[in-house]
């Protein structure tokens, strides 16, 4: 029988690709959003909301015990919220969550939680890193709501951790690039102080998938971790040094053996503890992406035509069909 995993945020940017990727996996996913998301996300759909917590322990006490619980829903946009509203949708959120959840006893708890909690995305006084590559042991100076909202996220799993003993992930990302913002993420490339606030950071969400699975099925022993996973390199096309001297007037220290361009965030403790290896770089991924929707797109200016005649919408269809298994193709062999 197929593994049960409750994924929040569902509807969300990252939930909808998460949902579609472990179902994917082989995992029987049961969905829980405010918004009702795409059919092919989950296999089983709860729209509840956390800050409802008697609603809450209604809905998922019907239901049978999970086997993993990955906890995406929040705030992920601060700057159009209140304050109040991010830290009581993130935090309390959370808790009202993990005092309904029904895990197994051997069951596993994933928390979304953000880079953020260094307190460089939304800082409102200049900071700079206290050394370079930052990783689990860089202080976190989170003053902003959404910052904060993360770190007691993280603190809330972790006493959720010393209560029940579920082993416990909290995965902080850097910003995750999707698919669909594929101009967004080619602008931040070419346009560094642009998101110098995020130190140049990224994971592709496909990377981001992967690594909830490993935070699922790694051999863990009943223990609380927090990690980043971010992609290997920067996101621009200047080299690390120079873009923390030019943006932050930061000289050192710097690890030995700091790459040229390596991503300012480090992911080694997740390669470490988790087995996890980010796949995509941001040249590959656009270059797939592109080859991908080009051939596509030529294919679809055919299909108003060929679609009217029977022997050309066959020739179409296998096409197409031609198209997404050399896309697939392409996909397993960058990540090998």
């Amino acid at each position: 029988m197929a593994e049960k995993v409750l994924v929040t945020g569902i509807a969300g940017h990252i939930g909808k690709h998460l949902g579609r990727f472990l179902k994917a996996e082989g995992y029987c996913v049961v969905g829980l959003d405010l918004h009702v998301p795409p059919e092919d996300t989950c296999d089983e759909f709860l729209q509840c909301d956390l800050l409802e917590p008697e609603q809450l322990s209604r809905t998922l006490g019907r239901l049978s015990r999970f086997d993993r619980l990955v906890h995406l829903a929040a705030i992920v946009a601060p700057t159009e919220s209140p304050d109040d509203a991010v830290l009581k949708t993130n935090a309390v959120g959370t808790y009202s969550l993990l005092k309904a959840a029904r895990l197994k006893q051997n069951g596993r708890l994933v928390y979304m939680s953000s880079e953020s909690v260094l307190g460089f995305a939304f800082a409102r006084r200049p900071l700079k890193p206290a050394f370079v590559p930052v990783d689990e042991t860089h202080p976190t100076w989170a003053h902003d709501a959404y910052g904060l909202s993360k770190l007691l996220g993280e603190k809330i799993c972790r006493a959720y951790h010393y209560e029940t003993e579920t082993t416990t992930v909290c995965l902080r990302p850097p910003w995750v690039w999707i698919p669909e913002e594929i101009q967004l993420c080619k602008s931040l490339v070419e346009n560094p102080g642009e998101w110098a606030h995020s130190l140049w950071a990224y994971v592709v969400v496909d990377d981001l998938n992967s690594a909830v699975r490993d935070a699922m099925t790694a051999p863990l022993e009943k223990r609380f971790f927090a990690l980043f996973v971010a992609a290997a390199e920067n996101g621009t096309r200047i080299p690390s040094r120079l873009l923390l001297q030019t943006y932050y007037h930061f000289t050192g220290p710097y690890a030995d053996g700091f790459g040229e361009y390596e991503s300012v965030i480090s992911s080694a403790s997740a390669r470490a503890t988790l087995g996890w290896q980010p796949k995509w770089g941001w040249k590959d991924w656009f270059g797939t992406l592109e080859a991908h929707n080009t051939a596509a797109d030529t294919l679809f200016r055919m299909a108003a035509n060929n679609l009217r005649d029977p022997e050309r919408e066959a020739r179409f269809r296998q096409a197409l069909k031609r198209v997404n298994e050399k896309h697939s193709r392409t996909l397993k062999r960058l990540a090998e």
